[in-house]
């Protein structure tokens, strides 16, 4: 599918974040609001027509969805052909990430996962067609958030420089597995996540 966006720009892309396409009288008109520089619509939920033409009309023209496991952690959360053929008649890109429980401390301390998600990726970037040269963004929201907050209930000293130190020790090795899977394929290594993600990983060329 031509469809797919070949980069969304780090920190400098205007994300509308979207809770529910179905939601009634479409209550993400509020939130995507035409004017506001938004450039991509980000939701874990299933798109449909009226959804796509109603963001399309206040200047999105990418939508973000995501690539799970089959154990979703949503329901709908993974894209799916009907929607990828809805996106490319309304004549949009769409972006991907995957994520699972990426929001968990626990993610990144298994030895091998990056890996096995990696796989995963490469298994539904394959089914859909993902072109070449375009990319898989991996999901690391809220981890350095959840690590401060657990060290706040600590005698340890919190702040950035102990979230870094997580990042360094666990997330690096997560995106390095993730990287020597991924370098086989055409396809490349992005990140989803906070400043201090992402502005580390950029750092080390790991995404």
């Amino acid at each position: 599918m031509r469809h797919f966006t070949r980069t969304l720009r780090t920190a400098a892309t205007a994300l509308c974040l979207v809770a529910s396409p179905d939601a009634p009288g479409g209550s993400y008109a509020a939130v995507c609001e035409a004017g506001k520089g938004y450039v991509a619509a980000d939701t874990a939920q299933q798109v449909n027509e009226n959804f796509l033409a109603s963001i399309k009309a206040v200047g999105i023209e990418t939508v973000i969805r995501y690539y799970d496991w089959i154990d979703e952690t949503l329901p709908g959360k993974t894209l799916n052909l009907h929607e990828l053929a809805l996106i490319a008649k309304a004549g949009m890109s769409v972006a991907v990430i995957f994520q699972h429980n990426s929001d968990c401390l626990c993610t990144f301390m298994q030895k091998g996962r990056g890996r096995r998600d990696a796989r995963r990726a490469l298994e539904l970037a394959k089914s859909y067609s993902q072109p070449s040269g375009t990319a898989v963004y991996f999901g690391v929201d809220g981890v350095d958030a959840q690590f401060l907050t657990l060290l706040a209930a600590t005698d340890l000293p919190s702040g950035e420089a102990q979230a870094r130190k997580f990042v360094q020790r666990y997330v690096r090795a997560y995106f390095q597995e993730v990287g020597s899977v991924m370098k086989a394929s055409s396809y490349r290594v992005g990140a989803y996540g906070s400043g201090l993600v992402c502005t580390y990983l950029l750092e080390e060329r790991l995404a």
